[in-house]
């Protein structure tokens, strides 16, 4: 038996890149802590304990209480249980020693949705540093393939979950949805290059100052789900991905253009490295210039990308009973 339990709110894409474990019979998924709640009222005294607002002040004392009545009736019978960052429960060391008290052989195992140096700052929000966490479970996982090396923690290659045969409309030439995060004039520039050539751009960026929104045709500050966001990237020819300052591993978004056959201009010049780059789909982008819209511009080769089954071959389960020893 093995339980997954998804990092919350805001982060519903978890179960579109792992989501292929629903046909494992011997695997669990929640979505959130309060899902392994089974009482209504418990649930709703739960949300409060463990709220921004009380966690501080006294929902700490009292969050030990509740882990007899999560939902975890076999948890002796558990080989494995799944943590993601962002959410408190995972580091919590108390709920660690629950697990363990009543499973000893229990696996606990930390998968890291972002580059150590941006996780680094959460851990010194909840009190914790790098070495802590590392300490506390038995395996970490990355995405990124440089914090893999640099701190022998395990490296976790791109996998995604959503199948698709449907046939969509292109609108849009292309789009970009994300956190403006440092990068907000490169992205501005990138936007207006593409409509001065006269590309249509769907473009939601999150995180910006209202003096700072340059563009009417850009959707500002407007979160959206997942769901929709993958809507977006199969309504266009091709998909903008921008990663961050020290990150060296592509984003979900190479998942989206190659599963749903889309070029894709990125900022990753590591991506040369990586078993599925082709230049006849991928463009770096270094300096903004024309030729990343004549890129956009060009037909794409591939009916079928040629990678899209390697990469859905691949999910967290099976990689994770080759790849951990017991």
């Amino acid at each position: 038996m093995k339980l997954i339990i998804s990092s919350g709110k805001g982060m519903d894409w978890n179960k579109y890149i792992f989501g292929s474990f629903k046909n494992c019979e011997d695997t669990v998924y929640v979505n959130s802590k309060y899902e392994l709640v089974d009482n209504l009222l418990l649930r709703l005294f739960a949300r409060l304990i463990f709220s921004e607002t009380l966690y501080s002040k006294i929902g700490h004392r009292f969050k030990k209480y509740f882990y007899p009545f999560f939902t975890l009736k076999k948890v002796d019978e558990m080989e494995m249980i799944i943590l993601f960052n962002w959410e408190k429960l995972s580091f919590d060391s108390e709920f660690h020693e629950f697990l363990r008290k009543n499973n000893p052989n229990i696996r606990i195992i930390l998968i890291l949705t972002g580059t150590i140096n941006l996780s680094s700052n959460y851990f010194q929000k909840i009190g914790l540093k790098l070495s802590d966490v590392l300490d506390l479970f038995d395996s970490v996982y990355t995405f990124d393939v440089e914090d893999s090396k640099k701190y022998n923690i395990g490296y976790l290659p791109l996998m995604y979950a959503v199948k698709t045969n449907e046939n969509i409309n292109e609108k849009y030439d292309l789009c970009y949805v994300g956190n403006a995060k440092g990068r907000l004039d490169y992205i501005h520039r990138i936007y207006e290059k593409a409509v001065e050539h006269g590309l249509k751009c769907k473009f939601f960026i999150n995180g910006v100052k209202r003096s700072e929104m340059k563009f009417k045709g850009i959707t500002y500050n407007k979160r959206i789900s997942y769901g929709k966001s993958i809507k977006i990237s199969k309504e266009s020819k091709c998909i903008l991905e921008l990663i961050q300052d020290g990150q060296s591993s592509s984003t979900i978004r190479m998942c989206e253009a190659i599963v749903f056959n889309k070029k894709i201009i990125t900022n990753n010049s590591n991506i040369i490295n990586e078993y599925y780059y082709d230049d006849n789909y991928i463009f770096i982008v270094d300096n903004i210039s024309n030729e990343f819209v004549r890129f956009v511009k060009r037909d794409n080769i591939y009916i079928v990308n040629p990678y899209k089954n390697i990469l859905l071959s691949l999910d967290l389960i099976s990689f994770l009973d080759r790849n951990i020893t017991q």
